[in-house]
């Protein structure tokens, strides 16, 4: 179960690969957010092995408090957030969140898919005879339909956005 704390700045540790580019002009302007009304949503955090913590989503947020010179940030933990989880986590958010191009998108929304094929298998079309092939066309078509169902799901996109998209 999640748990929400107040996380001191120097304790949050970034992964140096993110999926989306840092933007500058969107730290400025969640700056300014943040110092006429606080910070409206948590960061999200997991524990990291060496100690203190690693960020999960919220880069913009945690770069505008630092702007901000704030010693500490409130933060969403999860203790038992694995790294393949957390990446999920952060895709998701992106999608919902932030204004991607749709390259960003695709490329988003493609390694979702990879990430989820990688937790829930991935079907593989079999050769030889027809019966086998049309098998694995179902198993395929059954994959690609839990996906896109799962992916709505937890993006508030429509079925036919993420279609699009992978």
């Amino acid at each position: 179960m999640p748990e929400t704390k107040t996380i001191p700045l120097s304790g949050i540790a970034v992964a140096i690969h993110r999926l989306r580019a840092l933007r500058p002009d969107k730290v400025d302007a969640l700056a300014q957010s943040m110092t006429d009304q606080g910070l409206l949503q948590p960061i999200v955090v997991r524990p990291h092995k060496g100690g203190g913590y690693l960020l999960v989503a919220g880069l913009h947020r945690l770069e505008a408090a630092k702007k901000l010179k704030w010693k500490k940030i409130t933060c969403t933990v999860f203790d038992d957030m694995e790294a393949d989880e957390a990446e999920l986590v952060e895709i998701d958010e992106n999608l919902i969140r932030a204004d991607l191009s749709p390259a960003e998108r695709a490329l988003q929304i493609g390694r979702r898919q990879e990430l989820y094929e990688k937790k829930h298998g991935k079907a593989k079309a079999r050769g030889g005879h027809a019966s086998q092939a049309a098998q694995g066309h179902k198993a395929n078509a059954k994959l690609a339909v839990a996906f896109t169902k799962d992916a709505t799901k937890k993006t508030r996109q429509s079925e036919r956005t993420v279609q699009r998209d992978v």
